[in-house]
């Protein structure tokens, strides 16, 4: 949804709920939820979410690369202490 560029944001349920009640919504269905989430989101103009930067991903490539260019020159230095015998 936010490569998308929708705007998305993170809000407490009970912040809603509470919403609810002082609106006197009373109908418990998808439809409903959603006019009511849409209601606090016109009236209170929550913060939008920003998603955090993959860690993981950066980190398993910094990882991988480091590993190819040890194993290369690993086995640059055994092919070049040991050449094959003819």
């Amino acid at each position: 949804m936010a490569q998308q560029q929708l705007l998305i944001s993170v809000v407490n349920h009970a912040q809603i709920h509470a919403f609810g009640k002082t609106e006197l919504a009373r109908a418990k269905t998808d439809k409903a939820d959603a006019r009511l989430i849409a209601r606090y989101c016109r009236m209170h103009r929550p913060a939008p979410w920003v998603p955090p930067i993959d860690v993981r991903s950066s980190s398993f490539k910094l990882w991988y690369s480091a590993w190819n260019t040890f194993w290369r020159c690993r086995t640059w230095r055994a092919t070049a202490w040991n050449p094959p015998k003819a």
